[in-house]
């Protein structure tokens, strides 16, 4: 072969070289850019994916921060919530017991309320007290009453407390409670009485005339202890 075509097939053996290195480096570029587009693809999924998983955790945060019981309240609410809650019922009161009264007897009759203490009414009579009258210069006026005596007879061995012992008079068909009225020739019956002993009171009630076809009078010895009722017609 000739030196000049030795030359030429030499020059283009080294163009076919470059040629080859050209696309070869062409090749690792491509390749490399693929490649980070799918890096880039990857991280930006990545991103995605943790985001999403942030808002869901988020979102998981809130749904569980709304299930919990909300915080104690202050003591300044606690009383504006006391005060606005509708009040509870109040128990009711126990009720008072009721008073005993024993079955009413005659006038005439004698009861014994506890055992070894015996009442008995004297003579119902009627009278007219003097009413001096309220104003100046006004006349005197004569009111219709009844004066009655009540007896008690101790016969237990101990002294017994009459302070808390009260007589009523009711009388008219409605049996309405009469007034009672100072009487001058006596006095009550006593606090005390000894054992064995019998004492009287006096007692005085203005009870109008059309009023004593029907008279109660009842005796409240002590507290606890049952009334005795004595009950009949009185004197107009």
């Amino acid at each position: 072969m000739r030196p000049a075509d030795a030359r030429s097939a030499g020059a283009r053996g080294r163009q076919r070289w470059q040629g080859i290195g050209v696309l070869g480096v062409s090749g690792v570029a491509i390749a490399l850019f693929v490649a980070s587009l799918s890096l880039t693809a990857g991280g930006t999924s990545a991103e995605a994916g943790a985001t999403a998983v942030t808002r869901l955790g988020s979102l998981a945060l809130s749904e569980s921060g709304a299930a919990e019981p909300p915080d104690p309240l202050g003591p300044d609410e606690s009383a504006s919530v006391t005060a606005g809650a509708e009040p509870e019922a109040l128990e009711p009161f126990a009720a008072e017991s009721p008073l005993v009264e024993l079955p009413s007897v005659p006038l005439t009759e004698q009861v014994a309320p506890v055992p070894g203490l015996v009442f008995t009414i004297g003579a119902v009579r009627s009278v007219d007290v003097i009413d001096p009258g309220e104003g100046e210069g006004e006349g005197v006026a004569v009111a219709p009453a009844l004066r009655l005596s009540v007896t008690l007879r101790n016969d237990t061995n101990d002294t017994v407390s009459l302070e808390s012992t009260a007589v009523s008079l009711y009388a008219g068909t409605q049996l309405l409670p009469m007034t009672a009225l100072p009487e001058s020739r006596g006095g009550m019956l006593p606090e005390w009485v000894p054992a064995g002993a019998t004492v009287t009171g006096l007692y005085l009630f203005a009870v109008p005339a059309e009023d004593r076809s029907s008279v109660r009078v009842v005796v409240d010895y002590a507290v606890g202890a049952p009334r005795v009722v004595f009950a009949g017609t009185v004197p107009r």
